[in-house]
């Protein structure tokens, strides 16, 4: 009997050894375990952190663009406002020249930004009297020219031009309302509200 007790003695501490490595493991893995789970929860707050403030700079970008926008808004209609102020001021000194007789007497000071003899814009028409799409219209106030690329084939020898021009300025040699052949280029004089200004005009039509 004693030797039965010698050998059960002999076998049960290996296997509290055992028990209590796995116990020291498991705790060892917890707090592993509950470490990165700190670290983890510090990366979501660092992150919520950094969305917090990259809101708050959309929110401030945002606003910029708001700010900027109605500056320009701003910008544009002081320009219009001005630009209109000085047109309605010119128009008002030619009426009242005219009504009296006496425009030859009259010194009229036109900006330069205004007295100018340009095309602004065109308008093409068929032998239909059909407005033809275009592709571009190339206006350069630098070399006077207009290049023109329809957006499906025309009829080069058989097509009418009107024409927009500067606020004020004549045509002196208009292209006419007759239906022109445009597969030459064409020519057409605009002068400044001043009569200071005159600019000879060349218009170039393509098929695509």
């Amino acid at each position: 009997m004693s030797h039965v007790i010698a050998r059960n003695e002999a076998i049960q501490p290996p296997f509290n050894i055992k028990f209590t490595d796995f116990i020291i493991k498991f705790a060892d893995f917890n707090i592993k375990f509950a470490d990165f789970n700190i670290k983890f929860i510090d990366f979501i707050i660092k992150f919520a952190e950094f969305n917090i403030k990259f809101t708050d700079f959309n929110i401030k970008f945002a606003d910029f663009n708001i700010k900027f926008a109605d500056f320009i808004i701003k910008f544009n209609i002081f320009n219009i406002q001005t630009n209109m102020k000085q047109i309605f001021k010119f128009l008002s000194i030619t009426l009242f020249a005219s009504l009296f007789g006496c425009i030859d007497d009259v010194s009229v000071d036109i900006p330069e930004n205004i007295d100018v003899a340009n095309i602004t814009g065109l308008t093409v028409y068929n032998d239909a009297l059909t407005v033809c799409a275009t592709k571009s219209v190339v206006i350069n106030n630098e070399t006077n020219t207009v290049n023109v690329t329809f957006n499906a084939a025309q009829n080069l020898a058989k097509l009418k031009v009107t024409l927009t021009v500067s606020a004020g300025s004549t045509v002196t040699a208009p292209l006419g309302t007759s239906f022109l052949d445009l597969s030459q280029s064409k020519s057409v004089t605009i002068v400044s509200p001043s009569g200071k200004v005159t600019n000879n005009w060349t218009l170039q039509f393509f098929n695509p």
